[in-house]
């Protein structure tokens, strides 16, 4: 939400949560300037990247859509989360430690 405030000059932020495909879709979609997704991706920015490396650590899936009229995010995640098998075993790192270590 803080990206569509700062970046997109949207009039409009539209919020939707369903359960599909056993995980739960969590889809954002505004009314803003929209962005090239590929561009992105793959200049300097760490963004977006940052936003799929967090994704699959937890087995999620991000995903956009830009265009003229709007950007569309979607975030599925599954119920049955990647990583909980480690977290209940003592092996969770936190985001701080994360950070700090590159990954």
């Amino acid at each position: 939400m803080a990206n569509v405030l700062r970046h997109t000059r949207a009039t409009t932020i539209g919020f939707s949560t369903a359960t599909v495909d056993q995980g739960v879709r969590v889809v954002i979609e505004d009314n803003g300037a929209g962005f090239d997704v590929n561009e992105a991706l793959h200049r300097g920015g760490r963004g977006l990247r940052n936003q799929q490396r967090r994704a699959a650590a937890i087995g999620a899936t991000v995903t956009w859509e830009s265009g003229s009229g709007g950007t569309r995010f979607t975030l599925w995640l599954p119920l049955d989360r990647k990583g909980e098998t480690e977290r209940a075993a003592g092996l969770w790192v936190s985001d701080a430690e994360q950070s700090r270590a590159g990954i």
